[in-house]
């Protein structure tokens, strides 16, 4: 083996390796020669090569390039490095074979006042000099964006240990984000202010921004504010593709109604306001399609108004579910007319089966108070099963003293609905236990 191993590196032939080889002689090392990557797809050849700490000229060994190797797989954002070598001239050109991992998200420094993203960033490239702002899901990575923090933190004379969160995300939102916190830092906003709000009144957005006076600095709850509720304001003049960026605080140390506070700037590109076209509706059988435009509330040629459109849908699935139709679907889909900015939504429904009324049971309360109840109950059974009705009832019955709804006892409703019969159990407990 030795023999062969010592004619291939005299012939200057190619050599492949796995994991581990062993050179004919361990402690032979050579000047490196050329350096190339092949499978680079997102990050760039210098991006590379600098994470894997290797110099042209350097002398190394077989070991070195193990090494090497391992530094760029342990980073996380390659699913697979492999290399080969080949001596020329006595030199060692090495090329790198890699697979890119597919995993990468975007990381949030949250609380990094003072710091600009891009501050935060360069800092980082210092441990991985291929750092674009994003983090494979695994990896060293992680802990090397904290010691990067960590050391700008006592670079500006704030020492302070970071902590990290993997997010999936909340209220409805499915976004992977690796979380970088400040721990123990405190810091509340003292202003707030809407960057790139277009013609939005901001006597309408100010009010909402507002909320987020006198609350501890987070980018990720500032953009939540900013996601779930300015949004709102934004689509009620047609703005139905706004998207808000990352905020930016920045420490106030003179305004007199900001001092030590966080400035907070919540950056939107509004894009263009819509009007309304059309509604196409789809599936609808129980609800004709004249009702369905009616409901929805709009007109050609009136500013798409999105939290109205979304109160006009909520009201047709609201009169699905009195028919009966409780596992009716309704799944939305604007197409946009950019050249006209004016907005078409297609409607599919799904109506699935009707409902009718089964059994009515009524715990918690006394036989008598019981009796009372049921005979103010007015689906009977085989009726249509008025999904919307419980809470009428329930509302009717205190309100003539049937009933008290005290603060000791907890209220339970929970229809059943049976999908081979097409019907609902109804059971209302007015004394059920917390589980």
């Amino acid at each position: 083996m030795q023999n062969c191993m010592r004619k291939i590196l005299l012939t200057s032939c190619l050599l492949l390796c796995g994991a581990v080889l062993a050179w004919a002689q361990p402690a032979a090392s050579y000047p490196l020669g050329k350096v190339e990557f092949v499978g680079l797809k997102k990050y760039d050849r210098q991006q590379a090569l600098t994470a894997s700490e290797l110099k042209t000229g350097q002398s190394v060994t077989l070991a070195a390039l193990d090494a090497a190797a391992k530094k760029l797989a342990a980073l996380g954002y390659f699913r697979r490095v492999n290399y080969r070598y080949q001596l020329n001239n006595n030199k060692l050109d090495v090329v790198f074979e890699v697979e890119e991992a597919g995993g990468a998200v975007p990381c949030v420094f949250d609380n990094f006042a003072g710091f600009t993203d891009r501050e935060l960033v360069e800092e980082v490239r210092k441990e991985i000099p291929s750092f674009d702002g994003t983090a494979p899901e695994v990896g060293d990575s992680v802990q090397k964006v904290k010691v990067a923090l960590e050391r700008i933190l006592q670079k500006r004379g704030l020492p302070g240990q970071v902590e990290h969160l993997f997010s999936v995300g909340s209220e409805g939102f499915y976004r992977p984000e690796h979380v970088f916190t400040i721990k123990d830092l405190h810091l509340n906003i003292c202003k707030v202010r809407v960057l790139g709000a277009a013609s939005v009144p901001m006597n309408e957005l100010q009010p909402v921004a507002q909320q987020l006076v006198g609350s501890e600095y987070s980018k990720i709850n500032a953009r939540g504010l900013a996601e779930l509720d300015l949004m709102q304001v934004f689509r009620k003049y047609g703005y139905l593709r706004a998207r808000f960026g990352l905020p930016l605080g920045e420490l106030d140390f003179e305004s007199k109604d900001c001092k030590d506070g966080v400035s907070v700037t919540l950056p939107v590109d509004a894009g263009a306001s819509y009007s309304w076209d059309r509604a196409e509706w789809a599936g609808n059988q129980a609800l004709p399609t004249p009702f369905l435009d009616v409901t929805v509330g709009m007109r050609a040629g009136d500013v798409a108004d999105g939290p109205r459109i979304d109160k006009g849908l909520r009201t047709i699935y609201e009169a699905y579910v009195k028919k009966g139709y409780l596992a009716a679907r309704l799944q939305p889909a604007p197409e946009f007319d950019d050249a006209n900015k004016r907005v078409i939504l297609k409607v599919a429904i799904s109506e699935g089966a009707q409902f009718r009324m089964g059994t009515l049971t009524i715990l918690g309360i006394p036989p008598a108070d019981v009796q009372r109840c049921k005979e103010r109950w007015q689906l009977k059974a085989g009726d249509v099963y008025d999904g919307t009705y419980v809470a009428e009832f329930i509302q009717r019955i205190v309100k003539e003293g049937i009933v008290k709804l005290d603060a000791g006892k907890n209220l339970k409703v929970e229809p059943k609905p049976d999908a081979q019969k097409q019907s609902v159990d109804v059971t209302i407990n007015f004394d059920a236990k917390v589980q």
